[in-house]
């Protein structure tokens, strides 16, 4: 580890997400969920209900 990079400074943070790149990001994170959802599913051989169940403990 010669090199690390240095952290931010986050106290007073100078940048905002503006509310059309949030509502993007929530959707990908979405879409993503589900293709991992549906890939489980498939691996598992349960469906959806099954393997949301199992998960909720």
């Amino acid at each position: 580890m010669k090199e690390q990079l240095r952290l931010l400074n986050t106290s007073n943070p100078q940048w905002r997400l503006d509310e059309r790149t949030c509502e993007r990001g929530r959707a990908g994170i979405s879409k993503a969920r589900e293709a991992l959802a549906r890939a489980g599913e498939a691996r598992l051989g349960v469906s959806r209900a099954e393997a949301q169940h199992s998960t909720a403990a």
